[in-house]
This record gives structure tokens, sequence and C-alpha cells, in this order.
């Protein structure tokens, strides 16, 4: 019937082969000429971005009997998430997570042991603004590379080079002046152009939210088998998808995530990204 197997479409604009062309020239101009001209050491190099980090992560496909029209997936239509802010460097480093939690207070956060270098925040929106940019300078970036020049016995005034895409948030006059004071050079991904310029796009976004996707239904088939073993037929299983369940198991998966991409074997990761 004219009919062909598809992968879904994105809204991403079609941009012409030209347009990106000059685009990479300029982007990677501006970053050679930084490197070369304040001799910026890879590790040095930042790049940052901000990632949706769903608390139920589902395939878009599943198993059902044959015949059936309306295939409803278990956890897609659950859609709260956290916004999570990773930050890689040139020479292969994941540094300390960002994570914005929807709420008012330190009151939304899971009651579970974060990593004490990670930054961790509570918003209605759990949206970034300037003052998160802000705090992910000061608790996040700045102290990692003021520890670098240490390490590397540099001048506490060695400029960096941070990475990023133009989100208005991270471009505010404030973050600007704070990235000015600190000696650290910006370097933007061309607007529109993100999925093809930004090293944490290309490669370790993805690889993330293949792992979380991957750790939910782990998480999932266990509790089913589980309640299976305890003697419950598969009609009078109930998975408990509320927050008070979902969210400390959620942040679990994260530190695993975080302790994921900190071995010497994923860097090859972010290595491929940039």
């Amino acid at each position: 019937m004219g009919f062909a197997r598809r992968m879904r479409t994105t809204n991403k604009p079609e941009i012409p082969d030209q347009a990106v062309k000059e685009a990479k020239l300029l982007f990677q101009h501006q970053i050679a000429t930084f490197v070369e001209d304040d001799k910026i050491p890879e590790s040095l190099i930042i790049n940052i971005d901000q990632t949706p980090l769903k608390y139920a992560p589902v395939s878009s496909n599943t198993l059902t009997k044959k015949g059936t029209k309306h295939v409803p997936i278990t956890g897609g239509a659950f859609k709260e998430s956290i916004t999570g802010t990773f930050s890689i460097t040139y020479w292969g480093k994941f540094l300390p997570m960002q994570l914005i939690y929807k709420g008012k207070t330190a009151r939304s956060f899971p009651r579970v042991n974060f990593p004490p270098s990670f930054s961790l925040s509570a918003k209605v929106s759990h949206s970034s603004n300037t003052q998160e940019s802000l705090k992910l300078l000061d608790e996040i970036i700045i102290p990692y590379i003021e520890k670098e020049r240490e390490d590397l016995n540099l001048e506490m005034n060695q400029p960096a080079l941070l990475i990023i895409d133009v989100f208005s948030s991270q471009t505010t006059k404030p973050v600007i002046d704070k990235m000015t004071e600190n000696n650290i050079k910006l370097v933007k991904v061309p607007a529109n152009m993100t999925h093809i310029f930004q090293p944490l796009d290309l490669m370790v976004n993805g690889a993330a939210k293949a792992y979380m996707k991957k750790r939910f239904p782990e998480w999932y088939n266990r509790f089913i088998i589980d309640q299976l073993d305890s003697g419950k037929s598969v009609g009078s299983i109930d998975i408990p998808l509320k927050m008070s369940v979902l969210k400390p198991l959620h942040a679990h998966w994260i530190i695993d995530l975080y302790n994921y991409f900190t071995t010497s074997e994923e860097k090859d990761i972010i290595a491929n990204g940039w």
C-alpha cells in the first residue's frame, strides 16, 4: 500500500549544508584562537549542557497481544522529570552534576546521600535561570577551574574556556560578568545547531538517557518478579509509580550514572563527543 517503517521525525529546522560549513569554521576558529592565544590546557576546556532526566524513562516499544488496537506503555504517561546540567572537559573528565528539582525548598529533594560535590536546587518549574547559572559557576565550574590551576601549577589567572549553547539564562549579564571576573573565556555553540556541534549533545546526553532508560525497566521487571515469587497473580500486581517511590530510586540511578561516567572506560564516550 506504499507504506514503509519510519523513525519519528523531529521538529529541528533543516539547515543548508553551506550554513553548517560556515558555522563550523567560525566555531572552530573561535575555540582554536582562545586555546592558542591563552595557552589553555585540555583540562580547562569545558562544555556544559542541560538535559531533562525523567523519573520513568521508557521506550516507545512494548509487547502486547496480537490484534490489540490501543497499546499503552506503562510509565509512558508519567512525564515528571528534573533538570540536570552535565559538564565535561576536553581532557575527558565528567564534572559533578547540577540537579534542579521541582519544588520550593530543600524538602523537595529525595532523601539520598548525593556526592557532596553535587549542586542541588529546588525551583517551582525545575528549569534553569540566571540564578541557577550563577550557582553552577560558583559551586561546580569555578571550584574545578581553581583546583585544576593549582594542580597544574598554573597562574591563578590562567584563562579557561567554557563552551555553551545560546540558552538565554546562561548568557545574561550577571553570568557573563561572573565568567569575566574568573577569567573564563566563552564560545557559544551556533544557534539551532547544538545537535551538530555540542559535544555533550552528540554523545554524552544520549548515552546518559540510554543508561537511565535501562535502569527503570530493570527495577520494574525486578518488582514484578518479586511479586510473582511471593505468590501474586499477574493481574493483581500494582506497580507503585508514585513520587515517594520513584524519586529516591531515580536519585540512586543518577548517582550510578555519575559513577559510570567517571570511570576511565567511559572517557571514550566523552572523547567521541569532542
